[in-house]
């Protein structure tokens, strides 16, 4: 197995700090010198350059088994926590695509390991690969130190310096607690001043299952500006290792979560809200995406009495949702948004979680909503992204609207300067614009 990475002793002015999400540039110089020494050429007269399959086939063989090893650490409250190993193991390497691929690894963070696909892109200098968007979880305020290498892996960093601004709390944002039981929970509230003083509508919006602060989704998505236009308040709660939804076969609770009292956490969070009049109790929405998104579902399910709509993106139902979950004891408006080609969160179901169709009919079927939908394709804002969006609703005693996001990967909407999770993510809209245009034809609960 070639394992690329030496001894790291690091002090602040030797490591580089960085979100890889954000500007990891991964560099395999020499043209892979393990490999090269195997397929080594009597010299020539006239040099002969490889063709591009010979380069991609070399860069395949050079990466497949090596291990990749850093060190990382958590921000909170803008401070960086202690230094923690990770490591990945590449399982195989696949082109998609262009400049697209596929790395499958083996991920050992934070004492848990798991299998994992991760995208990249792979660009070429002369003879020598170029990785980009080097394999991270799916997480913005997780970051890594990767010292440079003199064994045939260099790590040459991009800092992108807004970004790390934005790591912390930002003047917009307020950090509060809540107790649940003796654990005490965190969230971070954007409140407008147009709303202040008065119950309006709020909108929890949801991490996935790789981060621990409601941080990651105010950098990630634009809820909090889309608050200040549309007139409501957004929360980012903070999961515990992601969330804890009850059902040990989802994948990121089998891999990630704690034991934690979520589902106690948002009935505080409900309830302290409504009582210091800043939510308007008739509307409460929640969104979320993949781990967030399946716990959406969840808290569609459990607190639909009190929640007014709900809305999720590349994250279908686990099965034993069937077996082990509350029924909705009201209807429960729902958008839901999957990615054709998520990596994660497969359109066609798995061993574990319900296919796209199968998501979708569970809820029509708690919603009342027979007959034919009406069907639109959203405008293509961006021709060149590989997708397209097709959207159905069907009315019942509560709607249901399903955009399958053709091309999509797992993740939300890319941002500018913005990378979430594994593989492409369409231009043509706005996750958080969706949702909120969704709520908005939906009376208070």
């Amino acid at each position: 197995m070639k394992t690329y990475t030496r001894a790291l002793t690091m002090t602040p002015k030797l490591h580089h700090t960085i979100t890889p999400l954000l500007g990891l540039l991964l560099r395999i110089a020499d043209s892979f010198p393990a490999v090269a020494q195997e397929t080594k050429k009597p010299a020539a007269t006239a040099e002969v350059k490889p063709s591009a399959a010979e380069l991609e086939a070399k860069f395949i063989a050079a990466l497949k088994n090596a291990t990749l090893k850093g060190r990382w650490c958590l921000i909170k409250d803008g401070q960086l926590g202690p230094d923690k190993d990770e490591s990945y193991t590449i399982i195989s390497v696949a082109k998609l695509k262009d400049d697209q691929w596929q790395i499958n690894a083996r991920i050992v963070y934070g004492g848990q390991s798991f299998d994992a696909p991760v995208s990249a892109r792979v660009q070429w200098a002369g003879d020598t690969p170029v990785l980009l968007k080097a394999p991270a979880l799916d997480d913005a305020l997780r970051v890594t130190h990767w010292p440079a290498r003199a064994d045939g892996l260099r790590v040459v960093p991009q800092r992108n310096h807004r970004a790390l601004a934005r790591l912390r709390l930002p003047a917009n944002l307020e950090r509060r607690t809540v107790k649940v039981g003796e654990v005490e929970r965190e969230y971070f509230i954007h409140i407008p001043d147009a709303v202040k003083g008065k119950a309006a509508p709020v909108l929890f919006a949801l991490h996935g299952g790789a981060s621990n602060s409601g941080l990651q989704m105010d950098y990630k998505v634009d809820f909090t500006k889309l608050a200040d236009q549309e007139g409501f308040v957004v929360v980012y709660p903070s999961g515990l290792k992601g969330w804890n939804i009850g059902s040990a076969d989802a994948y990121f609770v089998r891999n990630f979560s704690t034991d934690a009292d979520d589902l106690g956490f948002f009935k505080a969070m409900f309830d302290t809200l409504i009582e210091q009049r800043i939510a308007d109790p008739k509307r409460i929405y929640v969104t979320g995406g993949s781990n967030g998104g399946m716990t959406t579902h969840r808290l569609a399910c459990q607190f639909a009495d009190r929640i007014a709509g709900a809305g999720v993106i590349v994250a279908t139902l686990p099965k034993s949702a069937l077996e082990t979950w509350p029924k909705p004891s009201h209807p429960m408006p729902m958008l839901i948004m999957l990615g054709t080609v998520d990596p994660l969160v497969k359109y066609e179901g798995t061993g574990q979680s319900l296919s796209a169709d199968a998501t979708v009919e569970f809820w029509r079927k708690q919603n009342g909503c027979e007959g034919e939908a009406k069907k639109w394709n959203l405008l293509d804002r961006d021709p060149n992204d590989g997708t397209r969006i097709h959207a159905q609703r069907w009315e019942g005693k509560a709607p249901v609207l399903f955009s399958t996001m053709e091309g999509h990967g797992n993740g939300w909407r890319m941002q500018e300067g913005r990378y979430d999770g594994t593989g492409p993510k369409t231009q043509d809209t706005s996750a958080p614009e969706e949702f909120w245009a969704f709520f908005k034809t939906i009376p208070a609960k």
